[in-house]
């Protein structure tokens, strides 16, 4: 069985293009698994992943390095119920991937292929750093993932980003480097069929840097249910819970409406414009149920207050 593993920070667009890169291999008859990672409970990328895939595995409350023995059973488990390929989705706050997950699964497990690891990077986000309020911890933690890929993936390459290649190469001058795009599939192809001998070693890290890195960024997961007298606009109250989240110094906001189904969006920076996907026809429902997942420079307690005010907004 061929292994993926995608790498990269929290909004780069990971999920997207794990989707994609699925409808590429099964168009391709391959039989695709998806393992999708988060820090808490009840994934949007779980949510979000369920009809792109042949087999979906979640594994939550740590990330892959921290999990691993989960990750290997995942892997196992998709492998014994037929699938040819397997895209991993790490944490987008998680790193060192090359000695705590790539080369454990190269040693142990002869029938896998190991593809190179592949890290997912958002031009914007590399382009925009000095104007962040997430920090010189959270930008170590992003030049430390870029620094162990062995083929950088340059993010959203059908909306015109800016050119990033300079400091892609201050920070790791050898890998492939990459321009795809999750929403219409320009450059997976490329990509699925790019071949390099060049493997990243593993990273030397200051582990206490890393860990502050990822403290500074509160998690919260949360359920919503909204009620409406006369009709409630889905999609508009979707947008304006994302509008409201955008004064935040936001890493990753995701939401997925559960019920009904096919609505979601996402902000990935602060001060950045809530991307919304879904039927604009869901105009009079009674009642909307929402799955949220968000990353933010904030403390939990904090986070929640914020995230509730939001809600509150969207209402």
């Amino acid at each position: 069985m061929k292994v993926q593993i995608l790498g990269g920070f929290l909004g780069a667009g990971k999920t997207t293009l794990a989707r994609a890169l699925a409808r590429e291999y099964r168009h391709a008859g391959e039989q695709v698994a998806i393992i999708t990672n988060d820090q808490g409970q009840s994934l949007v990328d779980t949510e979000l992943c369920r009809e792109s895939t042949d087999g979906l595995y979640e594994i939550t409350g740590g990330c892959f390095c921290c999990l691993y023995p989960e990750l290997e059973t995942a892997l196992l488990a998709a492998r014994d119920a037929g699938a040819t390929v397997a895209i991993a989705e790490a944490v987008g706050s998680c790193t060192d991937l090359v000695a705590t997950v790539v080369g454990p699964l190269a040693d142990r497990h002869a029938s896998f292929s190991i593809e190179p690891l592949a890290v997912l990077v958002d031009p914007w986000r590399i382009h925009d750093r000095q104007r962040s309020r997430l920090g010189d911890d959270v930008d170590f933690l992003v030049r430390k993932q870029i620094e162990e890929a062995d083929v950088v993936v340059l993010s959203r390459a059908d909306l015109d980003p800016p050119d990033v290649m300079a400091t892609i190469r201050e920070w790791n001058p050898n890998a492939p480097v990459v321009s795809v795009s999750g929403q219409t599939g320009e450059g997976i192809a490329a990509w699925r069929q790019m071949s390099s001998a060049y493997r990243a070693t593993p990273l030397s890290i200051d582990y206490d840097r890393y860990a502050k890195a990822e403290a500074l960024l509160g998690w919260c997961n949360a359920r919503v249910l909204l009620r409406a007298k006369r009709g409630l606009n889905v999609r508009d109250a979707m947008g304006r819970f994302l509008g409201a989240m955008t004064a935040l110094p936001v890493a990753h906001v995701k939401v997925a409406s559960l019920e009904p189904a096919g609505i979601g969006g996402a902000i990935t920076s602060e001060n950045g414009e809530p991307q919304l996907h879904g039927d604009v026809a869901m105009t009079h429902e009674s009642e909307t149920r929402w799955l949220l997942n968000a990353r933010v420079a904030l403390s939990p307690a904090e986070l929640e207050h914020a995230v509730r005010a939001a809600v509150s907004i969207a209402a």
